[in-house]
């Protein structure tokens, strides 16, 4: 309570990963809906990316992350992943990237 959401992002990226961000803006917020099989609501996530840059830390994995690399955008591209994550790298980036 009374943490800003540009706070608990620099704060959460530090736990999970080790890496100390300056956060520099909201990319977008996105609602991912997942239905059960009976097609009722099973899970609401409201996802909101930031855009940030890396000021120090050391590098390390937590249990809540399986794997952690600095990736091109071209090499972005060519990953899985969510939906909403392939979204806020196209508005981001836009198509054709950097």
């Amino acid at each position: 309570m009374g943490e800003t959401l540009s706070d608990a992002c620099a704060r959460e990226m530090e736990e999970e990963t080790g890496i100390k961000i300056q956060v520099l803006e909201l990319i977008n917020a996105y609602d991912m809906i997942v239905p059960d099989e009976a097609g009722k609501m099973k899970y609401h996530y409201v996802l909101i990316d930031f855009l940030a840059r890396p000021v120090g830390g050391t590098e390390r994995s937590s249990v809540e992350v399986l794997e952690m690399k600095w990736v091109t955008y071209e090499e972005a591209k060519q990953m899985e992943m969510t939906n909403s994550a392939r979204k806020a790298l196209q508005e981001l980036f836009g198509s054709t990237g950097p």
